[in-house]
């Protein structure tokens, strides 16, 4: 729901379609809701009527993120397994995706809203599958630079199959940095992840001129998707 408050309230239109025909609930059931800012709340369905369904709950409470923002800025993996890394990233705590539009990206999807709106809801249903109160939030494809750019050079790290810098010895040293709260470093975490063809020597430069710390995810080349699921995993369990 887009805001929780104590007393009786309306379902979204879709969710109500999901708890009527999918989840076949009826009045005088229990479920939870949550507005994907870390606001949950039991409720009891009320009333089930045409479209709609009231339910109403007494108390709402809170569940506060643990540790600093992680965001992935990724290239778009190609056909369904750009689906499977949202659900992934969903599960694995991440807050941000943020798909990148690389030099030598393959993927740049046709029609990015419909896309964007597909996946938004693709991560609803990870959410409530996997029980998280804070929604992965999925932002449009923007070049790597505009992204770049926006962060602090402490902030970034990119995935660099030549460095002898695993992520998790970046990410140790990285936590102690950010340990006193008021660094910049402190605001969350970016970590970027090419296309299949590699980043270019352009954007190489980019990241080396600008101090972002490059880390080596493996022995292997990996696809995208399991990269940027190998890096929320180190990063979530570490």
């Amino acid at each position: 729901m887009p805001h929780i408050a104590t007393g009786s309230g309306q379902l979204p239109v879709d969710q109500a379609h999901h708890a009527r025909h999918v989840l076949r609930l009826k009045t005088g059931d229990t479920v939870i809701i949550f507005d994907g800012q870390g606001h949950w709340a039991t409720a009891e369905i009320e009333l089930v009527a045409g479209s709609g369904v009231l339910v109403h709950c007494s108390t709402v409470q809170e569940s506060r993120r643990a540790g600093p923002q992680l965001t992935l800025a990724t290239a778009v993996p190609k056909l369904d397994r750009a689906d499977f890394l949202v659900e992934a990233a969903s599960q694995l705590n991440v807050d941000v995706l943020q798909w990148l539009d690389c030099q030598r990206s393959v993927v740049r999807p046709d029609g990015q809203g419909n896309k964007i709106a597909k996946w938004r809801r693709l991560a609803v249903e990870s959410a409530k599958q996997c029980g998280r109160n804070h929604l992965l939030r999925i932002e449009p494809m923007l070049p790597v630079e505009a992204v770049f750019k926006s962060l602090d050079r402490s902030n970034g790290m990119w995935a660099d199959t030549r460095s002898e810098l695993t992520l998790a010895r970046a990410w140790d040293d990285w936590k102690k940095t950010s340990a006193g709260g008021n660094s910049p470093s402190s605001r969350g975490l970016t970590v970027f992840i090419g296309p299949e063809g590699g980043w270019s020597d352009t954007e190489v430069r980019m990241f080396q001129d600008r101090g972002a710390v490059g880390v080596r995810l493996g022995l292997n080349i990996l696809r995208i998707e399991i990269a940027a699921i190998a890096v929320a995993a180190i990063l979530g369990c570490g």
